[in-house]
């Protein structure tokens, strides 16, 4: 729970903070990361864009909730672009969240650092409108002094208040482990599974 919620908190606060007004695309949003950020996004007075391949909507009901990437630059079109495209590396939909950002808007991989992405120039990324690329990872946040205190104490404080809710599909028991982790890749459910040992 901790570390999906801290790797929220980074996105959205440490690499191009949101603000309210601000609109953030968020792919995908059936993860423990992008269910985090998007209760986070609405707290701080912001609109999210949320693909959620699953179709759940149940942590995503403040958000816009598409369920195909191809359909996130239209909505974003709708508001002006997104300010901020969070996409985990890897995902499908990374040529629709440039397509959706707004001139001088900031793509964020996030993830797997061993996941394929898509090669990006920054020719291109200036042809796009000035667009900014942030590929971070936690552990680097981490390692500055304070780092991890001040990540856990922010969601730790978020929890407490209401702020965000920590989604659970469910308990198995540690022997079923690599069968919901399976359910959850699939898009079969969406949240963190709690493992009994």
């Amino acid at each position: 729970m901790l570390l999906p919620a801290m790797t929220a908190h980074l996105l959205l606060f440490s690499l191009r903070p949101v603000e309210a007004g601000a609109t953030v695309l968020i792919n995908p949003a059936d993860d423990p990361v992008g269910l985090i950020a998007a209760q986070w996004v609405h707290a701080l007075g912001a609109r999210a864009i949320a693909v959620s391949a699953s179709g759940e909507s149940g942590h995503l009901e403040r958000a816009t909730v598409v369920r195909r990437a191809h359909v996130a630059p239209r909505r974003a079109a709708e508001v002006g672009g997104v300010d901020l495209a969070l996409h985990g590396a890897g995902k499908p939909g990374l040529e629709h969240a440039l397509s959706s950002l707004r001139r001088r808007g900031t793509l964020c991989l996030y993830g797997d650092p061993e996941q394929p992405v898509k090669r990006l120039s920054p020719v291109e990324l200036a042809a796009r409108g000035s667009l900014s690329l942030a590929c971070p990872r936690l552990e680097d946040y981490l390692e500055e002094p304070d780092g991890f205190r001040m990540r856990s104490q922010a969601v730790t404080q978020a929890i407490v208040e209401g702020t965000i809710t920590v989604p659970l599909a469910g308990a198995c028991e540690v022997e079923e482990a690599a069968d919901a982790a399976a359910r959850l890749r699939r898009n079969k459910s969406t949240g963190l599974v709690a493992v009994r040992f």
